[in-house]
């Protein structure tokens, strides 16, 4: 199964030249060159997307996870403890959601590229 980039609309063949990029609760895959232009053609800062398959963004999802359940497991200040937890759970979903939707259908290198 193949996806369209958001900015040229032609497909993407493998994750080598897949970004998966979220704003809210919304995922877009992009080639990674029409994800650099697409972030500089933004003109304010805070309404670019942010990529989800980079190594920073799992670094950051993992920690966010230990958090969560740190806050969900434990009884680390009371019921804003248990919101905190639910709230840090946002950028683990979002990465398990971009894996499991974009990347994963995708081959991870082809040979013959053009």
């Amino acid at each position: 199964m193949t996806h369209a980039c958001r900015y040229c609309q032609k497909p993407i063949r493998d994750r080598d030249e897949l970004v998966t990029a979220a704003k809210w609760f919304s995922i877009r895959p992009y080639h990674y060159i029409c994800y650099d232009q697409a972030a500089r053609e933004v003109e304010r800062i805070g309404d670019n997307e942010k990529p989800l398959n980079n190594m920073p963004n799992t670094i950051i999802s993992i920690i966010m996870l230990a958090v969560s359940i740190f806050f969900l497991a434990g009884s680390a200040l009371g019921s804003i403890g248990d919101l905190l937890g639910v709230l840090t759970l946002y950028p683990p979903l979002m990465r398990i959601l971009s894996y499991v939707r974009y990347e994963h259908p995708l081959p991870v290198f082809l040979e013959n590229k053009r």
